[in-house]
C-alpha cells in the first residue's frame, strides 16, 4: 500500500500568515490541504507560539465586527 505524501508547506509563508495576518490554523490547514493537527504540529516544531482559545475567540469576534 503506498504511503500518503503530505504537501510541502512553505514555512515562512505559513508563519507570516499565522502570526502577522492572524489566519487560523484551521483556515491555513484547509488552504494547504492538510489537517489542523498536522499544521499545529509543524508550527510547534518550528517553535511558533500557538494562540490560546481566548485569543482565538477574540480574533473571531473582531473579524465578525469588521464585516
Amino acid at each position: 500500500m503506498p504511503t500518503r505524501r503530505m504537501p510541502v508547506i512553505p514555512r515562512d509563508e505559513a508563519i507570516q500568515l499565522y502570526l502577522d495576518h492572524k489566519i487560523s490554523v484551521n483556515a491555513l490547514a484547509r488552504d494547504y490541504g492538510v489537517s489542523a493537527p498536522y499544521l499545529t504540529k509543524l508550527l510547534t516544531d518550528w517553535k511558533i507560539p500557538l494562540r490560546g482559545r481566548k485569543e482565538a475567540a477574540q480574533l473571531r469576534k473582531a473579524s465578525k465586527r469588521d464585516q
